[in-house]
């Protein structure tokens, strides 16, 4: 069987910063790394149709694993649907991820639904990552809005 997950989070950051943060490789790097694992990009191509091939590896074991994702859908900042595999002979399910924005007074309310997600991971797991990840997105995107108003100030 499989699961699926949702994730709502506030980002007091403009709608199009946390939308180019989630296409752009460099961005995607710095957030998605967690505490105990680092990212390292192989191929990313922020387009619909483009894809990724991520590389995490365990800070606090010999883990090491690829995510190969491909970007179904891109309507400018306001979703993104991608599905994503490992490189894995023993995990075949294909996950698919929608992430909705929607602008909000303080910025942007995120939307993350993930499902197809076996069940042979753990569901706390998978919210604890994201949560750490949807933090760090939070963080890097508002820090570069404080960046910008302190320079027009």
């Amino acid at each position: 069987m499989a699961f699926s997950i949702r994730v709502d989070k506030l980002i007091q950051a403009p709608i199009s910063r946390v939308y180019k943060a989630f296409l752009d490789e460099q961005s995607v790097v710095q957030w998605m790394q967690r505490k105990d694992f680092t990212c390292q990009p192989l191929h990313f191509d922020g387009r619909e149709g483009g894809g990724y091939r991520i590389r995490f590896i365990s800070t606090a074991s010999d883990l090491s694993y690829v995510m190969i994702g491909e970007f179904n859908e891109l309507v400018l900042n306001e979703r993104i649907r991608y599905t994503e595999r490992m490189n894995d002979p023993f995990w075949t399910a294909r996950v698919e991820t929608i992430i909705q924005l929607k602008p909000t007074v303080k910025g942007t309310a995120l939307t993350l639904l993930q499902s197809g997600i076996p069940d042979t991971v753990s569901q706390e797991g998978v919210q604890l990552a994201w949560d750490e990840c949807l933090r760090q997105l939070a963080c890097l995107v508002e820090q570069l809005t404080e960046s910008l108003h302190a320079r027009t100030r």
